[in-house]
C-alpha cells in the first residue's frame, strides 16, 4: 500500500537523523526562548505591580490602651503628647499651672509637675516642636519647652533591680519609664521642662490670646491683650561675657484690632511660621489677617468669613505642620483647610487671599484637632467621642474609631512617629494604634489635580523633596507622563520625516552601489551611546543654539525650501543636461542644496528677528517687547500651506491643464516654478492676515492655550528643541533601516508595472511602494516611538529636568524614565516615594504595552491589505 503524502508523490530520499535532531532542537530552543521572553515580560510586570500594590493598602485605627485613668476629677485636659517610643506621655490642663506625667502601657501617674506660679490667661502649646507660651493678667509672657529626652544605660550603670528586665519590658526609674531594647540596653525616657523668666510686658493688660513661632533669629510672639491691642515681637537675648547676665528684650510693633469689642473678642490667634502673617478668628466664622512682614508696622491685610452657613460656628482651630494652613472645625462636623493663595482679584494689601482648599466631613461637632509633626496628617476628635484621621493634601481618610464612650474627645494628639493617636476626654483617656500606610498616595493625588498649599488653584505637580522638614511632598505623575509624550512627539516630529524620506531615496532613487555603502553608515549611527549624545546636547549643542536661535529656526524652513526649490530648478534644465545629471550628478546637486539652505538661514534668521521679533527673539518670547503676530504667523504657516496645496490641486492645476493642454516640458517647468512661487507668497499672505486678525482681536500667541498651556514662551537653554533634534538623531537609524527593508521587500512586479504604465519613479514610490510597505513603515515608526519613550540619558542631560505642563518648544520637561533614574537611587526603600517611582515605571510599561498592542493590530491590517496585492 502506497504511503499518502501531501503532494501525491512519495519521497525517494530519507532525511538524515542529524538533520531531524537539529530541527527538533532548534524548534525547542526557539519555543523555549519565545516563552521565556513572554515570561520575562510578565514577571517584570508582576514585580513592578508587587511594589506598587501596597500603595492602595487601607489605613486603620485600632485600640491599644483603652480607659487610661490619667484625668481624674479637676481641671479639664488642654493638650497631650507622647515620647516617640510610646512609653510615657504627659497631659496639660486648661488651668495651665501643671502637667501630668504618666506611663502609657498602664496609665500609672508618674507625677504632677508645676508649670507657672499662677494661672495663665492665655496658653499655646505646639505639638510639633514642644514649645509652650503663656500670657498672664499683667501682660507678662513666659516661653518654655516640654519634651522627652532619651538616655541609654548599660546593665553595669543601672541599679541591679533592672538587670532582670527582658526585651520590651518596662519599669520605673527615678520617676521615668525605662525599657529593655532589642540590643540589651536600658532606654530611659526623661520628661524635661525648660522655661524662661517672665518677659517684660509690651502692654500691661491681660493677655487674651497668644501664639509663637521659632525662627533662627529667635522666638517671635504674637499676643492680643484685653484692650484690643495686637502685638508682634521678636525675643532677643544677649549675654554679658564678663558677668554672665542675660538680658532679654522685645522688639516689634502693635496695632489696634479694628472694631474690637470685649464681649465679642476673637477666639483664636495664630502666627505663620515665617512670622509674616497673624490670623484672628472668631467663633461665628469671621477672621482678620494682618500683614506683619514689617514687625514695626503691622497692618490689616484682609478680612472675611470662614463659615457662611447659618447656625454653624467654629468649635476648634489649629495650625497644620509648617504653620501655613489653618484647620477649622465647626459645629456641623466639618474640618476645612485654609491657606493663603495669590489671586488677581484678591483685594488685599499683599495680593493674597485666604482660600478653602480641602474639606473633611464628620457626623458630630468637632471638639479637637491634632496635627502630625512629620507630615500633613491630622486627627479629629468629635463631640460624640469619635476620632477620625485624614491626610490633608490627598484628602484620604486614614480610618475612624469610637474612642470614648462618655463625653467628647476633648484632646487628641498624634505620636511623634505617626503610629498612634492619643485621646483624652472629660473622664478618661485612651491610646490607639494608627497604621497610616501610604497617606500621600491616592488616585487623585497621583493622576489628578491637587490644591497644594500656597498655589492659586489645583494643579498637577511633581516635587518629591525639599530642604525643609515641613515640605509637602507632591507626587503628581501628570507632568512626568506629559514630559514623556512631549519628548516623544518632538523627537518623532524631527526623526520620522528624515528617516522615511531617506529610506525612500536610497531604496528607489539611489544606485545600488551607493546604497550598499550609505545604508551601513546610517545604521552605524545607532551605535552612538545615549550618554554621549546627551553630553553633546547639553554641553555643545544647547549653548551653541542659544546664541543663534533665529538662524536655527530659519533653517527649519530654509533647508526644506531649498531642496524643493532645487527640484523645480532642475526641471528647467535642458532635457539632455537633465538626463546627464540624473545619471551622474543628481545626488551631488541635491547635496549642494544643504549648504545653500544653511547660508540662506544665516541670512534670513537675523533678518526675521529684526522684522518679526523687534530685534530680540528672547525678549519677545518673554513678552517684554512686541505683540503676538509673529507667533501666530509661525503657527499658522503649516495650516496655510496645507490649505494652499488643496486650493492649487482643486482649482489652479485643473485650470492650467485645461487652458494649456499641449504645453512643452520647458514651459511646464516654468509654470510649475511660477505655481510654487505664487503658492508660497499666497501662504505667507494668508498666514500673515490671519495672524494680524488674531492680534487685533486681543489674542497673544505667547499666552497659555486651553488644555495645552503655552506653545511659545521663555527660552531655556536646555529645551525641547534640543532634545527633539538629538533624540530624533538617535531614532533615525532604526526607523531608516526598517523602512528601507520594507521598501526593498515590495515585489518588483508592482514597481515594474507602475513604471511601465508611464508613472515616474516618484509617483511609483508615493502611490505604489509606500502603500504596499505601509505595515513595515508603521512598525518602524512604532519601534522608533518605543525607543523615544524609554530614552533616559539624553532627556536627563539635555531637557532641564523641569516637571512642567506646557508644550513650549523652548522650555524643558521631565520624563518618567529620567525621573526614575534621578530619584530612585536616593529613595528610601519601601517609602511612598520609592513605591511611586515604581508606579512611574509601571505606568511607562503600560503605556508602551498599549501603544505596541494597538500598533500591532494596525500593522496587521496594513499587512493584510498589502498581501492582497
Amino acid at each position: 500500500m502506497n504511503e499518502k503524502t501531501f503532494t501525491g508523490y512519495k519521497r525517494k530520499h530519507k532525511t538524515r537523523r542529524g538533520v531531524v535532531i537539529a530541527e527538533h532542537m532548534s524548534r525547542g530552543i526557539i519555543t523555549v526562548g519565545g516563552i521565556g521572553v513572554i515570561a520575562a515580560v510578565f514577571l517584570v510586570f508582576v514585580f513592578l505591580a508587587s511594589v506598587v500594590v501596597p500603595l492602595a493598602k487601607p489605613a486603620s485605627i485600632e485600640t491599644l490602651k483603652p480607659d487610661l485613668p490619667v484625668i481624674g476629677n479637676g481641671p479639664q485636659p488642654a493638650f497631650m503628647d507622647f515620647d516617640e517610643f510610646l512609653t510615657a506621655g504627659f497631659i496639660g490642663f486648661d488651668s495651665g499651672q501643671f502637667i501630668r506625667h504618666f506611663r502609657v502601657d498602664t496609665g500609672e501617674i508618674l507625677g504632677d509637675f508645676p508649670l507657672y506660679p499662677e494661672a495663665p490667661t492665655a496658653l499655646s502649646y505646639t505639638h510639633t516642636d514642644g514649645w509652650i507660651v503663656a500670657g498672664f493678667s499683667d501682660g507678662a509672657v513666659r516661653l518654655g519647652r516640654l519634651r522627652f529626652e532619651t538616655d541609654f544605660l548599660e546593665n553595669e550603670d543601672a541599679d541591679p533591680r533592672y538587670h532582670g528586665l527582658k526585651e520590651g519590658e518596662r519599669d520605673i526609674m527615678d520617676g521615668n519609664v525605662v525599657e529593655r531594647t532589642p540590643v540589651g540596653q536600658l532606654r530611659v525616657q526623661k520628661l524635661t521642662i525648660t522655661g524662661d523668666d517672665a518677659l517684660p510686658p509690651v502692654i500691661e493688660e491681660p493677655v487674651l490670646l497668644i501664639d509663637k513661632t521659632i525662627r533662627a533669629s529667635g522666638p517671635i510672639i504674637a499676643a492680643l491683650t484685653a484692650d484690643g491691642t495686637l502685638s508682634v515681637n521678636t525675643v532677643s537675648r544677649r549675654t554679658n561675657i564678663l558677668t554672665g547676665q542675660v538680658t532679654t528684650t522685645l522688639s516689634g510693633g502693635t496695632i489696634r484690632v479694628p472694631g474690637f469689642l470685649r464681649e465679642a473678642a476673637p477666639d483664636y490667634l495664630f502666627i505663620s511660621s515665617f512670622a509674616d502673617t497673624v490670623y484672628l478668628l472668631w467663633k461665628d466664622g469671621g477672621y482678620m489677617r494682618f500683614d506683619v512682614r514689617d514687625l514695626r508696622n503691622p497692618h490689616l491685610a484682609e478680612e472675611g468669613r470662614l463659615i457662611s452657613e447659618k447656625n454653624v460656628y467654629i468649635t476648634k482651630a489649629a495650625m497644620l505642620i509648617g504653620r501655613g494652613t489653618i484647620l477649622v472645625g465647626d459645629s456641623a462636623g466639618n474640618v476645612s483647610a485654609w491657606f493663603r493663595a495669590r489671586k488677581e482679584d484678591a483685594g488685599s494689601s499683599d495680593g493674597l487671599v485666604l482660600v478653602n482648599a480641602h474639606t473633611f466631613a464628620g457626623s458630630a461637632p468637632v471638639s479637637s484637632i491634632a496635627t502630625s509633626a512629620r507630615r500633613r496628617l491630622i486627627a479629629v476628635g468629635y463631640a460624640d467621642g469619635a476620632v477620625r484621621s485624614f491626610y490633608v493634601t490627598s484628602g484620604r481618610s486614614m480610618g475612624n474609631t469610637e474612642a470614648l464612650s462618655e463625653g467628647p474627645a476633648s484632646v487628641v494628639t498624634i505620636s511623634p512617629k505617626d503610629d498612634a493617636i492619643g485621646v483624652a476626654g472629660n473622664v478618661s483617656a485612651a491610646v490607639f494604634t494608627l497604621n497610616a500606610a501610604y497617606p500621600e498616595a491616592s488616585g487623585r493625588a497621583i493622576f489628578g489635580k491637587i490644591w497644594y498649599e500656597g498655589n492659586s488653584e489645583p494643579a498637577h505637580i511633581w516635587q518629591s523633596s525639599s530642604g525643609t522638614d515641613t515640605f509637602e511632598a507632591k507626587y503628581g505623575l501628570g507632568p512626568l507622563i506629559f514630559g514623556t509624550l512631549k519628548a516623544t512627539f518632538y523627537s518623532l516630529l524631527f526623526g520620522i520625516p528624515i528617516a522615511i524620506l531617506a529610506a525612500i531615496y536610497t531604496s528607489e532613487f539611489l544606485q545600488s552601489r551607493l546604497r550598499s555603502r550609505i545604508k551601513p553608515v546610517i545604521e552605524m549611527m545607532a551605535s552612538l551611546p545615549s550618554v554621549v549624545l546627551g553630553f553633546l546636547a547639553a554641553l555643545v549643542f544647547a549653548p551653541f543654539v542659544e546664541k543663534v536661535v533665529p538662524t536655527v529656526l530659519a533653517a527649519f524652513v530654509m533647508i526644506p525650501l531649498t531642496f524643493v526649490l532645487g527640484g523645480y530648478l532642475f526641471q528647467l534644465l535642458p532635457r539632455k543636461t537633465a538626463i546627464i545629471f540624473s545619471r551622474h550628478g543628481f545626488s551631488l546637486l541635491l547635496f549642494a542644496a544643504l549648504p545653500a539652505g544653511i547660508i540662506l538661514a544665516m541670512i534670513m534668521g537675523p533678518f526675521a528677528e529684526r522684522v518679526l521679533f523687534s530685534g530680540d527673539l528672547k525678549a519677545w518670547l518673554d513678552g517684554r517687547i512686541g505683540d503676538g503676530s509673529a507667533g501666530w504667523l509661525i503657527m499658522l504657516l503649516p495650516m496655510a500651506a496645507f490649505a494652499t496645496i488643496l486650493l492649487m490641486n482643486a482649482r489652479v492645476t485643473p485650470y492650467i491643464r485645461g487652458r494649456y493642454p499641449d504645453m512643452e516640458n520647458a514651459a511646464a517647468a516654468r509654470m510649475e516654478l511660477l505655481k510654487f512661487a505664487g503658492g508660497a507668497l499666497f501662504t505667507l499672505l494668508v498666514a500673515g492676515a490671519a495672524a494680524k486678525a488674531l492680534t487685533l482681536a486681543g489674542l497673544d500667541s505667547r499666552d497659555p492655550f486651553p488644555f495645552i498651556g503655552p506653545v511659545l514662551g521663555t527660552y531655556v537653554q536646555r529645551n525641547s528643541l534640543i532634545v527633539g533634534f538629538i533624540m530624533g538623531f538617535a531614532i533615525i537609524p532604526i526607523i531608516y533601516t526598517i523602512s528601507d527593508d520594507a521598501f526593498a521587500s515590495v515585489p518588483d512586479h508592482l514597481r515594474s508595472a507602475s513604471l511601465a504604465s508611464g508613472a515616474t519613479t516618484w509617483q511609483t514610490a508615493i502611490r505604489v511602494i509606500i502603500p504596499t510597505a505601509m505595515s513595515g513603515l508603521f512598525s518602524a515608526t512604532m519601534i522608533g516611538l518605543g525607543r523615544a519613550v524609554g530614552e533616559t540619558m539624553i532627556v536627563l542631560m539635555a531637557a532641564g529636568n523641569t516637571p512642567i505642563l506646557e508644550w513650549n518648544i523652548f522650555n524643558g520637561f521631565r520624563t518618567l524614565a529620567a525621573n526614575i533614574a534621578v530619584e530612585l537611587p536616593e529613595a528610601v526603600v519601601g517609602s511612598t516615594h520609592y513605591r511611586i517611582l515604581f508606579l512611574a515605571a509601571l505606568t511607562l510599561f503600560v503605556i508602551t504595552f498599549i501603544v505596541n498592542t494597538v500598533a500591532e493590530i494596525i500593522r496587521q491590517r496594513f499587512r493584510k491589505r498589502a498581501f492582497e496585492l
